[in-house]
């Protein structure tokens, strides 16, 4: 069963429409999705894993590739 996609912020379910080009998707509402902005802006999310720099360029040649 599909799960409903809801907000990251306040967990309310999220309805979206393909038309509405000022959706705030993927948050419920503006203030949940300046919610998020602000707390990118601080500092608050992070990558916690370690980035191997070999995978990176792989993944770099690899878009280069598909490019071509």
């Amino acid at each position: 069963m599909i799960q409903p996609q809801t907000c990251p912020i306040c967990r309310k379910v999220v309805t979206f429409k393909a038309s509405d080009e000022k959706s705030p998707f993927p948050f419920c509402s503006k203030k949940c999705r300046d919610v998020d902005f602000f707390r990118w802006s601080e500092g608050r999310y992070a990558i916690v894993e370690e980035l191997d720099p070999r995978i990176i360029e792989l993944q770099r040649l690899e878009q280069e590739g598909e490019e071509d």
